[in-house]
């Protein structure tokens, strides 16, 4: 008789991939990427295992895409070295050069790599980042509820972390910390914010993971019993609802407007009903807006958005001092000084579009809007316009938000970059 036996193949750069996008998820303003005891390293893993996936395809690389890659980050690298000259001090130097200058020219050289393979799926780094949010929102939604719901689960530990101050978060296996409140429907409820400083930062993650599978995942077709429009229902059933246990209105608006730009998406079977769907859809984000002012109303009392506005008149005037380069590469001093001396009590910041303005003037904000481009040009080609709608709530994100020099806007980046790069991706 043969012996039988079974082979198992490991796919390597799957694996690493799945890690970095692990240890990016860790670096976008966690507990441990703003630890205030600890410094993890975040930026230099990510250099590691991002070059490791480079070597990796190096065999896979042919001199087409070399081609089509230099042709954008040549001059890409020439202006991001006046960036640094200009904008970026010292102590910032490794920051800038890790995250624009390695990690989005070289996923961005991975991603048009993986476009000329065979299968030619664009989208599957994408994809595998929602898988690991996936996974996670999995797990956070589990522990919540053991530790918020059931209260049954203790604390494991403690950490501190520099998030307006230095303050201290309890830890449930290193996943979980529960620092925050909401009150809502007469009910105080502890906000699931995973292993994130705040829950407005998870939600961020959350509705990016649900733009992927609304927007993204559509231009990959496949079939299932749980798939709908090209999206996998019991995916987004998890984003949505470990996003609602954020109590965050934002969130709150952006998973309506992702919706309604969806439904607008489908197509319809004439003029008469597209014309319905968008002014339908323009009708519910007219009301969820409106409601979601009179919360802020009601939160103004306590201050918070008091401060958010402030924060945004803070940024204007930082970006006026110094209009095309800054005041220097994610230092906080210049926005600071302008902020209102009657918020001493809450020293954050909350929009990174001015943020990006007034610490690196319109010489920084330009590499946003050429990766922005990329998108753009892209959904204008196959006439589709997911993608558009994707770059939206990317940008209402940005503009009410912390999240512009984290890895997964980087990876975002990446992906508008590559789009531009290879004009045959289809």
């Amino acid at each position: 008789m043969r012996k039988m036996s079974t082979k198992i193949k490991v796919n390597f750069r799957s694996i690493i991939t799945y890690i970095l996008f692990a240890i990016c998820l860790l670096g976008c303003n966690t507990v441990y990427s703003t630890s205030a005891t600890t410094d993890y390293r975040f930026p230099e893993l990510t250099a590691i295992l991002l070059l490791l996936l480079v070597v990796m395809n190096i065999k896979r690389l042919s001199v087409k895409v070399i081609k089509k890659w230099s042709l954008v980050f040549i001059p890409y690298y020439l202006w991001n070295l006046i960036i640094i000259f200009c904008s970026v001090s010292s102590d910032k130097v490794i920051s800038y050069v890790v995250k624009f200058l390695v990690f989005v020219p070289f996923l961005a050289l991975i991603i048009l790599n993986d476009a000329k393979t065979k299968k030619k799926n664009i989208w599957k780094i994408a994809l595998k980042f929602e898988n690991v949010v996936y996974v996670y929102a999995i797990i956070t939604l589990i522990m919540w509820t053991l530790v918020c719901i059931l209260k049954i689960f203790p604390a494991t530990g403690e950490i501190v972390a520099d998030w307006g101050g230095e303050k201290r978060y309890p830890l449930y296996l290193g996943v979980l910390t529960t620092r925050q409140t909401q009150e809502f429907m007469g009910i105080v409820w502890t906000r699931n914010q995973g292993f994130f400083a705040e829950g407005p930062m998870y939600n961020l993650v959350l509705v990016i993971a649900v733009c992927i599978e609304a927007f993204i995942a559509p231009l990959t077709p496949k079939t299932g019993k749980y798939i709908w429009n090209g999206m996998d229902l019991r995916k987004i059933a998890i984003f949505v609802i470990t996003d609602i246990s954020t109590f965050t209105i934002t969130g709150m608006i952006l998973l309506v407007a992702i919706a309604a730009f969806k439904y607008c998406l489908m197509p319809s079977k004439s003029v008469l009903r597209g014309v319905i769907k968008w002014t339908g859809a323009i009708a519910v984000l007219i009301i969820s807006m409106t409601i979601a002012n009179n919360l802020f109303l009601i939160k103004a009392d306590t201050g918070s958005w008091e401060v958010r506005f402030d924060d945004f008149l803070a940024g204007y005037k930082a970006w006026r001092d110094s209009i095309w380069f800054g005041n220097g590469y994610d230092t906080m001093e210049s926005i600071t000084r302008h902020m209102s001396s009657k918020r001493f009590y809450n020293m954050g910041y909350s929009s990174g579009l001015f943020s990006i303005l007034a610490q690196g003037g319109i010489a920084l904000l330009a590499n946003y809007i050429i990766g922005f481009l990329g998108y753009i040009r892209y959904s204008i080609k196959i006439h589709r316009y997911e993608l558009v709608s994707m770059l939206i709530i990317i940008i209402m994100i940005l503009i009410t938000s912390i999240f512009h020099y984290t890895f997964i806007m980087m990876i975002f980046l990446a992906y508008g970059y590559a789009l531009l790069a290879n004009r045959s991706i289809k």
